[in-house]
């Protein structure tokens, strides 16, 4: 078979398997873009909120442990673990036995001190009134010497008279100037000695009444003290 016949077989062939011409869908030319649909939209604003959630844990920058003055039982329990804690609020109240018979106990010095006091200041008071009254009675016993010292003046004087007369005037009427003269000394040295008592008796007045006003001032000083302590003792 000759090549020209070879042809005609093939397009003969090729004819009769293919589909018929109105049948077939065109073919697409490589070059065309393919259809794509969009749809148009008004923008509205919005928030974006994003969460995301990770493990993990929080520290504090600073921790201080809190730990009681005193130990003693837990009366009562104000906040538990974990709660928050703020500025002036109450953790705990406690409890200590101790600390209650020690408060007792600052509280009976406190008391002892204030009638320590008391008693110091009725102290001064009698001490003032002493040494008024033995005032009273240096005054006295100077009015006594004065007094016995002008019976000394006139006694003596008289006696002094009577004797420079011995020749003109009796013997008894001297005698009796003479025992006048005697007496009034004698009581004029009473007197005297009785206003130097006086004075010893006001010296030692007013070292009482001094006595007393530093006493008073000590037992103040304790009643301070122990004011103090039972504060102190209230505290803890």
């Amino acid at each position: 078979m000759n090549k020209a016949s070879l042809l005609v077989v093939g397009m003969l062939a090729a004819s009769g398997c293919s589909r018929a011409p109105s049948d077939a869908a065109p073919a697409a030319s490589p070059d065309t873009p393919a259809t794509v649909t969009v749809m148009v939209v008004t923008p509205q604003y919005t928030v974006l909120h994003r969460q995301v959630s990770q493990p993990g844990a929080i520290e504090a920058f600073e921790e201080t442990p809190i730990f009681a003055k005193v130990s003693g039982y837990v009366k009562e329990g104000w906040k538990d673990i974990g709660a928050v804690l703020r500025k002036g609020e109450i953790l705990a109240e406690l409890w200590v036995p101790e600390r209650e018979v020690d408060l007792k106990h600052k509280e009976a010095l406190l008391r002892q001190a204030q009638s320590e006091i008391e008693q110091a200041q009725r102290a001064v008071e009698a001490a003032k009134a002493a040494f008024h009254s033995a005032e009273a009675k240096v005054a006295a016993a100077e009015a006594q010497r004065l007094a016995a010292q002008a019976r000394y003046n006139r006694t003596k004087s008289q006696y002094d008279r009577l004797r420079s007369m011995q020749q003109v005037i009796h013997k008894e009427n001297i005698e009796e100037a003479q025992l006048g003269f005697e007496t009034a000394q004698a009581n004029l040295a009473e007197a005297e000695a009785a206003v130097k008592s006086a004075l010893a008796f006001q010296a030692e007045s007013k070292a009482r009444w001094d006595k007393a006003e530093a006493d008073l001032t000590v037992a103040k000083d304790h009643w301070e003290v122990a004011r103090q302590e039972r504060d102190y003792a209230r505290t803890m």
